[in-house]
């Protein structure tokens, strides 16, 4: 049977999997090490080496950018594709730099959350390696960079998150609302407490729209995205199954509710993502990209937080459970891409 090029992407989730599995049973360590970092790079090179100017929704548009002298971008990007294309330097070896810059930080940022290495490897994967990897190379690096600055901002090291966020948005500048995740609870809360959580988020969007209204760029942008943009004609039954999905994640924590709350890390990651979650209700509706891309600097957390799920769970049966149910979900999104004719990879012949 012969393998189409969509199919690859299966094949290698597959792969995956069978090596998470095995990481949940082995105690080498450095087997495991040695197989994290080999897969890094391998993603490296999967995403670096692909034709960069049709795979991904968004790659013709960037291929362009490295073709203009001006593009139109923040200026962090701006500056990395003008230094490259200035050099007339191969647009492929460009998308090889850029990202080994944001899977080392991807890299770090499992490293510095889960035990677990493999599985919130396959689980970024599964998704956001390939919305953002393959399409969104802007918003990949600003996420990566957002990412890292949770360990950060968990261990007060407010500086050196701030600055990793403010990096963040030299490359999308939506990266800035992720200042949110400062304000979010680190233990169990009461009353008092919940509703001084909520009174910062609240106030956080109200300064973000007053932002948006006051930058013409940031208004541009959200009009692009709110009204100009085309949306799906079954936008309302995306719209449940992505809330379902996301809600799986949240209600997966049933099966190990008292041994994962009594870890105020485990706190701030779940609430980092319960931020997300509620950014995608409100809106999604409003505009897809919008929706999805603004969440997604919360939602990035689940490669971590089902990984913790795991690890927090005292019965073996529990974590196959865990594993299974969120290993199924992971192969089912990277099925959905192979649908997607704009995603059929194509390998760049050096």
């Amino acid at each position: 049977m012969k393998v189409g090029c969509g199919m690859i992407y299966l094949y290698l989730g597959i792969a995956f999997s069978i090596m998470s599995i095995l990481e949940i049973f082995s105690k080498d360590r450095y087997l495991k090490i040695y197989l994290f970092y080999s897969l890094v790079l391998f993603l490296i090179f999967f995403a670096g080496l692909r034709d960069g100017a049709s795979v991904g929704t968004d790659s013709p548009a960037y291929y362009q950018f490295y073709l203009t002298e001006n593009p139109a971008v923040e200026v962090g990007y701006k500056v990395i594709n003008d230094f490259f294309s200035s050099m007339s330097i191969d647009y492929n070896i460009f998308l090889l730099c850029l990202n080994f810059l944001l899977l080392f930080n991807i890299s770090k940022f499992i490293k510095l959350n889960s035990s677990y290495l493999l599985f919130p490897l396959f689980i970024y994967y599964s998704d956001f390696y390939f919305y953002f990897n393959f399409s969104g190379i802007r918003q990949a690096t600003a996420l990566s960079f957002t990412a890292l600055s949770i360990f950060y901002i968990f261990n007060d090291k407010k500086l050196i998150a701030s600055l990793l966020i403010l990096i963040a948005s030299l490359f999308h500048v939506t990266a800035l609302v992720f200042f949110i995740a400062f304000f979010l609870p680190k233990e169990k809360i009461d009353i008092k407490k919940y509703f001084k959580f909520l009174f910062f988020v609240g106030l956080a969007f109200l300064i973000g729209e007053y932002i948006i209204n006051s930058v013409p760029y940031l208004s541009g942008k959200f009009l692009y995205y709110t009204t100009v943009q085309e949306q799906a004609d079954d936008i309302v039954n995306s719209y449940f199954i992505g809330a379902v999905r996301r809600l799986f994640v949240l209600i997966g924590v049933i099966l190990i509710y008292k041994n994962f709350f009594n870890d105020n890390k485990n706190i701030y990651l779940y609430n980092i993502y319960l931020v997300g979650f509620l950014i995608y209700l409100l809106s999604y509706l409003i505009s897809p990209e919008f929706g999805v891309r603004l969440g997604a600097y919360f939602t990035i957390i689940d490669c971590v937080l089902i990984a913790r799920y795991i690890q927090f769970s005292r019965s073996l049966t529990n974590k196959l459970v865990i594993f299974i149910f969120f290993a199924l979900i992971a192969i089912y999104k990277i099925y959905t891409y192979t649908q997607i004719p704009a995603f059929e990879y194509k390998l760049l012949v050096l």
